[in-house]
C-alpha cells in the first residue's frame, strides 16, 4: 500500500519534471534546502545554542535555493551537457566534476554567503568583512563533500534527475552550510574545527 503510494508520487513527480522541468525543480529546492536549516536548527536547539526556531533563517535559506541556485543551476547542467558532451565516459565526468566544483561552486557559495549576510541584517561592510572567513570554510567542506557526490551525479545520474540527486545531497550539506554561515549579528563566524 505505502510502496504503491510512493510509486504513484514519484510518478507524478517525473511527469512535472518532464512538463515543467523548472518551477518543479524550484519547488524541489524550497523544501530540501528549508529541511535542511530545520534539521540545523533542531541540533542547535538540542546544543541550547538557541531557544526557539528561527523561521526567517529557514525562509532565508529556501528563499535563495529555489530562487537563485536551483534556476541557476538548471541552466549550468545544460550548459554543462551541450557544451563538454552528454557522455558519462570518465574524461567528461573529470572535466564536468572539475568545473563544477572550481568554477560554479566557489561563485554560488560566495553569493550565497555574502547574499546571506545582507538578508541577515548586516551592512554591506559588515557582509564584506565577514566574507571570507566564512568562504574558506565553506568552500574546504564544498570541496571535501561534492567531489564524490559529482562523480556520482555526473557518471551514473541521467540529466533531468541531477539536480534532484544535487538537491537531495544537499540535505546533508545544507546542515553544514547552515552551520557554516548563519551566525548571531553580535557574534564572529562560527569556528567549525575537522580532525583528522
Amino acid at each position: 500500500m505505502i510502496l504503491s503510494g510512493l510509486k504513484q508520487l514519484w510518478g507524478r513527480y517525473v511527469e512535472l519534471l518532464a512538463s515543467r522541468p523548472l518551477s518543479t525543480r524550484c519547488v524541489t529546492a524550497f523544501f530540501l534546502l528549508g529541511s535542511s536549516d530545520v534539521v540545523r536548527q533542531g541540533i542547535e536547539l538540542q546544543l541550547h545554542r538557541h531557544t526557539q526556531w528561527d523561521a526567517s533563517r529557514t525562509l532565508r535559506m529556501s528563499l535563495w535555493y529555489s530562487v537563485i541556485h536551483a534556476p541557476v543551476y538548471h541552466l549550468w547542467l545544460i550548459m554543462l551537457d551541450r557544451h563538454i558532451g552528454p557522455s558519462q565516459s570518465p574524461r567528461i565526468v573529470a572535466i564536468k566534476v572539475l568545473m563544477d566544483c572550481f568554477i560554479f561552486a566557489p561563485t554560488i557559495l560566495g553569493s550565497f554567503i555574502f547574499a546571506n549576510s545582507l538578508m541577515q541584517g548586516h551592512s554591506v561592510a559588515e557582509a564584506r568583512q565577514s566574507w571570507y572567513p566564512k568562504y574558506v570554510s565553506v568552500m574546504q567542506v564544498a570541496w571535501a563533500y561534492w567531489l564524490p557526490v559529482h562523480v556520482v551525479n555526473y557518471g551514473v545520474i541521467p540529466l533531468a534527475f541531477r539536480l534532484l540527486f544535487v538537491n537531495t545531497a544537499m540535505l546533508v550539506f545544507g546542515v553544514l552550510l547552515s552551520a557554516l554561515v548563519n551566525t548571531p549579528k553580535d557574534h564572529g563566524p562560527e569556528t567549525v574545527v575537522f580532525k583528522e
